[in-house]
Parts: C-alpha cells; sequence; structure tokens
C-alpha cells in the first residue's frame, strides 16, 4: 500500500503518501524496490494533500491520471 484517496464530509478529496522502504525482501528472499509517491510532479510520501480537479499520480514506470466529478 503506497497511498491513500480520502474524502471528507465537505466533499474534499486529499491524497496521503505512506512511507515505504526503498528495498525490501519478499518471501522468497529477491530484493524489491520501491518508489516515493509523486503527485502533479511533487513527492508527497508522509504528507496528505488536497487533490485538485485533475492530477497525475507517478509511482515509477506506473502512472494514474484522476479526475474529480462531484
Amino acid at each position: 500500500k503506497q497511498f491513500m484517496i480520502i474524502k471528507d464530509k465537505e466533499y474534499n478529496w486529499f491524497i496521503q503518501g505512506f512511507n515505504v522502504p526503498k528495498v525490501s525482501k519478499d518471501k522468497k528472499g529477491r530484493m524489491l524496490s520501491f518508489y516515493p509517491t509523486i503527485y502533479n510532479g511533487a513527492d508527497i510520501t508522509n504528507k496528505i494533500i488536497k487533490l485538485d480537479d485533475e492530477g497525475k499520480i507517478e509511482i515509477g514506470n506506473t502512472k494514474y491520471t484522476i479526475t474529480i466529478n462531484i
């Protein structure tokens, strides 16, 4: 789990980036690399940021585009 999307009572949306290790071993002893959570170009590791109506989340080579429609 690398990030979480949160909604408050006023329908404001936030993203929380979790702290993850840079490397870790899986159950088979293989080394795994982790990357910081990037939201609109900024590292949000250990932060909670209000989401824009449109934004981009990047973790390594994985990219998500989000749009908030209420």
